[in-house]
């Protein structure tokens, strides 16, 4: 058995963009990820990690230094690479998404943040295709989040259809809290992604972005990882695509 975690990021609302990504994994790598998190978070005396917490020095995090949270991220990055398959994440512009898509299609998917769900989805049946499995997938959202009644819609209209529940291999769904440690990884990478595509949004570059990204990633390939960005030329191009499906089936 698989299982896919995956946490939204940059949910208060004068964000510009818009980003769920997580981890995927299979069972066993998960419980050894678990042990390995929770002997890394002792030694560094804290419960759980909140990324946007360890950045600006908030929480647990009040007396860290810079070397010190940068030192803590280092040994992360390593449990969460070789703890896991593949990086998964969807990072979309919001004001793009609300002007070109279609109402009929906000419905189906529940907002920026069901697209943003449903790419990831993607993301891990590519991923099983490329590696020829052909079992289930259990996926793990955080709960409690802005975005999380636009992915539940989107996974219950999912899991509702059959034919779309096979093509996603969804077992089933879940929604937790960051007490449960691989959602804290997924919590690290959203965190990371949305700074990357905010960037990307703005047409600039921030060393300290692109080194916590390059860091986080290693030097994976693009077959190692399912990171999709979403801007007005690619929704565009979905919403043709989708439109050429629609006629297709007429």
């Amino acid at each position: 058995m698989l299982t896919a975690y995956f946490d939204d990021s940059n949910t208060s609302p004068n964000q510009k963009v818009a980003v769920v990504a997580g981890y995927l994994g299979s069972t066993s790598q998960w419980k050894r990820f678990c042990i390995d998190w929770g002997k890394l978070l002792d030694r560094y005396g804290i419960k759980a990690v909140h990324r946007t917490d360890l950045q600006h020095g908030y929480g647990e995090f009040k007396d860290w230094t810079p070397s010190r949270r940068d030192e803590f991220l280092s040994e992360a990055y390593v449990i969460i690479k070789r703890r896991s398959y593949i990086p998964i994440g969807a990072a979309v512009v919001r004001e793009d998404f609300e002007n070109i898509m279609p109402d009929m299609i906000k419905a189906k998917i529940g907002g920026f943040y069901g697209l943003c769900a449903s790419v990831c989805l993607s993301g891990a049946r590519s991923w099983c295709e490329r590696h020829n499995y052909g079992g289930s997938i259990h996926y793990v959202f955080e709960a409690g989040t802005p975005g999380q009644g636009q992915v539940n819609k989107f996974l219950n209209e999912t899991y509702m259809d059959e034919l779309a529940r096979s093509e996603y291999r969804l077992n089933d769904f879940s929604f937790a809290d960051k007490s449960m440690k691989p959602l804290q990884a997924a919590d690290i990478i959203a965190y990371e992604m949305g700074k990357h595509a905010l960037d990307k949004k703005l047409q600039r570059s921030r060393p300290d972005v692109v080194k916590y990204m390059r860091d986080l990633l290693g030097f994976k390939s693009e077959m190692d990882m399912e990171l999709k960005y979403w801007d007005r030329e690619t929704l565009n191009e979905l919403l043709s695509n989708y439109k050429a499906g629609i006629l297709a089936q007429r």
